[in-house]
């Protein structure tokens, strides 16, 4: 008797740990741009090692100080912040008014000669922007679904600017006064700093963008801007799947609803693969993007997927178990489930020559 035995078996998609942005000041001394979402937690890390003082100030606001990897903290961050000892420092919910610039500097000691220093701007993502009062000609801004987008339109008297989507005006703003189209009116609103804001934008918010701002008093085009407008779905948490081919050979899949996901696979801290947005597979319903390698059918340990995109990241860490047992018990259960048939096919053949032998024959 053949069997065919195929075992799947799903990891529990509960993460140990909620993916929180991050800010590395640890590595490189250039000045960087990071990102925070706001009311989710973000973490810098800071260098560590003995004879080190490391200071981190905000608009030359002392926010920590850290002493041979003893980190203190300001009061005003004390209520939602840890230090930890790896050089870690997590504020557990940002807020806007932590957007701004970031210093870190680490000194000797023995001596105080400066080791590394590096300059921070953090801003947060609470609301995408699109400036179209700075920049003129083509440019590129990107929207998350369902999130609010800002708009920053030219000021000044004497103006009027126009915003239409596909030939269709949008907004027209005479003197710092607007007039929103009726199809808009519902879900934004024009204020008169030049900022339009869509409250909630959609699929259908994706597409080409023109602005033009005339001088009203001749109409002379001040200021012009072509603006492609691209909205994307945040990520969601990844689940996982492993599923065992042979003793060798094991299956591992991690996928995540999601525009533009990226994904990074790591076993115990070691980086397995890294994508691009769009590189992954597309296999599952409706599109989702899923990402597929073959490891080792003994390989154990933990084992991280990390999902990202321009708006958002999540992360679940998931135990992998050998194929070993998993094989062994489905070839055990496989093998009882064969005797008993065979006991079953014995008996029945049994009762059914004693009722052959013992059946009553009419007699003429």
């Amino acid at each position: 008797m053949n069997f065919i035995t195929m075992i799947i078996t799903t990891l529990a998609t509960t993460a140990l740990a909620k993916g929180a942005m991050e800010c590395n000041l640890s590595e490189t001394t250039a000045a960087q741009l990071c990102l925070g979402a706001l009311g989710k937690p973000l973490i810098f890390y800071l260098p560590t090692g003995t004879n080190k003082q490391s200071v981190l100030t905000k608009d030359t606001h002392i926010i920590l100080k850290v002493t041979n990897n003893t980190g203190v903290i300001n009061s005003q961050y004390s209520d939602r912040s840890a230090f930890f000892t790896n050089g870690t420092f997590k504020l557990e919910t940002v807020t806007k008014e932590d957007s701004g610039d970031y210093l870190l500097e680490t000194h000797r000691l023995t001596d105080g000669v400066l080791l590394h220093k590096i300059n921070t701007h953090l801003e947060m993502q609470g609301a995408m922007e699109c400036k179209l009062s700075e920049a003129t000609g083509a440019q590129q801004c990107l929207g998350a679904l369902g999130e609010p987008l800002i708009f920053y339109l030219p000021t000044g008297t004497n103006k009027q600017s126009v915003l239409t989507k596909d030939t269709h005006i949008i907004l027209k703003v005479t003197n710092n006064t607007g007039v929103i189209n009726s199809k808009y009116s519902d879900r934004s609103a024009f204020f008169t700093n030049g900022t339009f804001k869509l409250e909630t934008v959609t699929k259908e918010d994706s597409g080409d963008y023109l602005l033009e701002t005339h001088r009203l008093t001749d109409g002379v085009l001040l200021h012009k801007n072509n603006i492609n407008l691209q909205i994307q779905a945040p990520v969601s948490e990844p689940a996982v799947s492993q599923m065992c081919l042979s003793l060798e050979q094991m299956k591992v899949s991690c996928c995540s609803e999601g525009d533009g996901v990226e994904f990074v696979l790591t076993l115990d801290s070691n980086l397995l693969i890294q994508t691009r947005a769009g590189s992954t597979d597309k296999q599952l319903t409706a599109n989702v993007p899923k990402i597929t390698i073959i490891l080792h059918g003994q390989l154990t340990g933990v084992l991280t997927c990390n999902v990202r995109n321009n708006f958002s990241r999540e992360e679940t860490f998931v135990h992998l178990t050998n194929c070993k047992a998993s094989i062994s018990h489905s070839l055990v259960v496989a093998v009882r489930v064969g005797v008993v048939t065979l006991l079953l096919v014995a008996l029945c053949l049994a009762v059914y020559r004693v009722q052959k032998k013992t059946r009553p024959k009419t007699v003429n």
